[in-house]
């Protein structure tokens, strides 16, 4: 019996109007953490900047200035031109990153957050790397790798 009105429960759940199976699923979302509701509601105050990159550019730019950064991507929609993450695996801060294409080399990313903290140091981060051309990073990279190794090196001589 128990089971049969557990069933039923179910059923008429599930069996609901449109608006209530769109509210179970942000719901269902928020609870296993890849909700984008958050971060699209604080979207009016994010800080914007335009850049000359096309979207599709801009877009790997993004993807791989987070990757960079520490950031751990849960959301990506390129059909939305929206980006949703945590500044780190272990710090669930959310932010998003939206993109407004003004044209065909010319694109506003926005980053909002409710934390002004995080909105703030990932809009410096991210604004950063995406002014640098693709060679530039390059360099940078190999450079900070460099620096790495030597700083390891040195730490693995000490003891």
């Amino acid at each position: 019996m128990r089971s049969f009105l557990l069933f039923c429960f179910l059923a008429i759940w599930l069996a609901g109007c449109a608006g209530l199976k769109h509210n179970a699923v942000e719901v269902a979302k928020n609870v296993i953490g890849i909700s984008t509701k958050e971060v699209e509601e604080v979207r009016p105050d994010a800080i914007k900047k335009t850049f000359n990159l096309g979207f599709n550019d801009c877009y790997r730019k993004t993807l791989k200035a987070m990757q960079v950064i520490g950031a751990y991507v849960y959301a990506k929609d390129p059909q939305k031109k929206m980006i949703a993450a945590y500044i780190s695996p272990e710090d669930t801060t959310v932010f998003g990153v939206f993109f407004k294409e003004l044209d065909a080399s010319t694109t506003e990313v926005e980053v909002a957050s409710p934390s002004t903290f995080a909105k703030e140091s990932v809009a410096a981060k991210l604004f950063w790397r995406l002014e640098k051309t693709d060679a530039e990073l390059e360099r940078i990279a190999a450079a900070e790798k460099k620096e790495k190794e030597a700083k390891e090196k040195q730490d693995k001589e000490k003891k």
